[in-house]
């Protein structure tokens, strides 16, 4: 792994220290630089995420990727910083009642730093706000939503979400969505490969069936979705506009820093 060329790609400026605070900000710096996107995918190309693969297509040729690559890449690079980190397998959005034969469709990362365990995740689409500890009722909040985690059986943890809206007017009903729930025991890269298959080559798959690019910025998240560019800012208000193929190029190129 060559940490230079990886800090530099996510533009961290700053010396690496192994503690909370620089953990922090190179999952913000990954987030704002790379973004999470299908375009192999949509143009039937083979995933790769070996390490080689990944480092070539995100750091290299400057592209971005779906959870396999990005949280992959991520976690190669915090160990080759001096991180105690792993990826994990999860479940998108499963079922709220366990299951035996879980399809892990999810790849993220945690890290231990100081006796506490952390959840990052920079290929999810979503922003969680900070490393999140999957123990002791930590909180984080981003993109309209508090995040924590809890028990989900004897094996995984669920990641949840509110809305802060509800939070702030407890009015209104309680609303708790399973983001996903995943496994803290470590996995390796063969374990995504059947999850990984369907995902790129399945008629069902999201990612087949239609074009996905988004990007966390200072300003809030950008995301073209198909032939719509959808802007939400901190505030939670959102604006599309409509977006022709002819453009498509140009606009991936000026916002989002992708070529074809």
């Amino acid at each position: 792994m060559n940490t230079r060329a990886f800090l530099q790609r996510i533009d961290f400026k700053q010396s690496v220290t192994i503690d909370l605070a620089t953990l922090s900000q190179l999952q913000q710096q990954f987030l704002f630089n790379v973004p999470f996107e299908n375009l192999s995918i949509q143009q039937q190309k083979p995933l790769d995420y070996r390490p080689s693969a990944v480092f070539n297509k995100v750091v290299e040729r400057k592209q971005g990727g779906v959870c396999y690559e990005l949280n992959s890449l991520f976690c190669d690079a915090l160990q080759a910083l001096g991180f105690k980190a792993r990826i994990i397998a999860a479940q998108m959005w499963p079922d709220k009642k366990a299951r035996a034969d879980w399809d892990y469709n999810h790849m993220a990362v945690i890290v231990k730093l100081a006796g506490k365990e952390y959840l990052v995740d920079v290929g999810n689409g979503i922003y969680l706000g900070k490393p999140l500890a999957i123990a002791g009722g930590d909180y984080a909040e981003c993109e309209g939503l508090r995040f924590h985690c809890e028990a989900y059986d004897d094996e995984h943890l669920v990641l949840l979400t509110e809305p802060l809206a509800s939070i702030q007017d407890r009015s209104e009903q309680q609303v708790l969505v399973q983001r996903y729930v995943f496994k803290p025991k470590g996995a390796m890269r063969e374990d995504f490969k059947p999850a990984c298959h369907y995902v790129e080559t399945s008629p069902d798959s999201v990612f087949v069936q239609k074009l996905v690019v988004t990007r966390w910025t200072e300003q809030g998240r950008i995301t073209l979705s198909d032939n719509t560019f959808i802007e939400t800012d901190l505030a939670q208000n959102r604006t599309e506009t409509a977006v022709a193929d002819t453009e498509r190029n140009t606009l991936l190129k000026d916002k989002f820093a992708l070529e074809l």
